[in-house]
């Protein structure tokens, strides 16, 4: 009760700190939220390129007689295209919106087998976040898509 009747005014600091620790609470889970969820998006969309550009190089002509047979050209090309045309990245590097950059993606490594069909993605994902002071958050991420129907 001492603290209610305080007249100096002890009550507003206090108040004031509070609401200043539950803002930077708040603020940290919406920025861990927002790169978890960037990660997932990035993640996904590199696993469906790694499926659409599988698709786009089996030849068809072998998987009619139950082999699987992929063109490595066709798959980097149908790589560079969906990423280019549907993750939005230029030249598979980073996007930026406004000029800010929202991430980028290094050191991708694209591996392809022919027998089992199979295409493997291996980059690293670079957010800038407030987690990271003066550099960048930096996510090692692997994909790989397998063909296994050959009808």
């Amino acid at each position: 009760m001492k603290l209610v009747k305080d007249q100096h005014g002890e009550i507003a600091v206090y108040l004031l700190v509070a609401i200043m620790v539950l803002t930077m609470i708040f603020a940290l889970i919406t920025e861990y939220l927002r790169v978890h969820t960037l990660i997932d998006q990035v993640e996904a969309q590199l696993t469906q390129a790694a499926n659409v550009s599988l698709e786009d190089a089996m030849r068809d002509s072998y998987r009619a007689d139950g082999i699987g047979q992929i063109s490595t050209e066709i798959i980097l090309a149908s790589m560079d295209n969906y990423m280019k045309n549907v993750m939005v990245i230029s030249n598979m590097a980073h996007l930026s919106v406004k000029g800010n950059t929202i991430y980028r993606i290094s050191n991708l490594d694209i591996d392809t087998t022919e027998a089992p069909p199979a295409v493997v993605i291996a980059c690293t994902l670079e957010i800038p976040s407030m987690f990271t002071f003066f550099s960048e958050l930096s996510v090692p991420i692997k994909v790989s898509s397998r063909n296994r129907r050959l009808d």
